[in-house]
């Protein structure tokens, strides 16, 4: 697909005259923007889908923006491994599908009605923060976090999982907390009676904010 295409693509999408007549086509459209996704690589292709969900969010609720996410999950993991097999991932497409999926958890029309097809969708790059020094998308996972603890105001048994990888996240960052810090505070406050009853969930959180608070670097 040439850049020229993707242009055209969001221009039409976001005119206000021809947007609307879209919708009796979306069944033809949705698989042909997943198909794409595994791969394009113009960043502006990932914009253009930004705008698509946030202005058809109320009609492809449901199985399309489940599909939509599971695409980009899909080739997020497939960037993560070229990158790891011979340095060919795309990192800015990474950093755009992370956008995608951090969009959908924002928003209201899709959360928190859709938090369990949604977590289920997130699983596979949840696994990658096992040994987040092998990826650069470890900040987006951590605000993906956030955003569904804030929106579903509670905390999964998968997240806690995840949360006893945040130390990791802490030792790349050197110590200090930056994008950790209003997660773990969701966590701390959503999961305090989780946090109160697993005590390695709470030696977790005082050995982060142990190490944290001794750092040279800020915070």
């Amino acid at each position: 697909m040439a850049r020229q295409n993707v242009d055209t693509l969001n221009i039409i999408v976001t005119d206000s005259d021809i947007a609307p007549r879209m919708v009796n086509h979306l069944e033809m459209i949705v698989p042909h923007i997943i198909s794409l996704l595994d791969t394009v690589g113009f960043v502006t292709y990932y914009e253009f889908l930004q705008e698509f969900i946030k202005i058809f969010a109320k009609v492809i609720v449901g199985d399309k923006i489940c599909s939509i996410l599971s695409a980009c999950v899909a080739r997020i993991c497939k960037d993560i491994q070229a990158r790891k097999e011979d340095g060919s991932g795309n990192t800015l497409v990474i950093d755009k599908c992370c956008n995608v999926l951090r969009l959908a958890l924002e928003s209201n029309v899709f959360m928190p009605q859709n938090k369990g097809q949604f977590e289920e969708i997130l699983k596979p790059i949840y696994q990658y923060m096992i040994d987040p020094s092998q990826i650069s998308c470890e900040d987006d996972i951590v605000l993906m976090l956030k955003s569904q603890i804030r929106k579903t105001k509670e905390v999964t048994p998968t997240q806690w999982e995840v949360f006893q990888q945040l130390p990791k996240v802490l030792t790349k960052n050197k110590d200090s907390f930056g994008s950790l810090f209003e997660t773990i505070n969701y966590f701390l406050c959503v999961g305090k009676i989780k946090l109160a009853e697993e005590p390695d969930n709470l030696k977790t959180l005082y050995l982060m904010a142990d190490r944290a608070l001794f750092t040279k670097n800020p915070n």
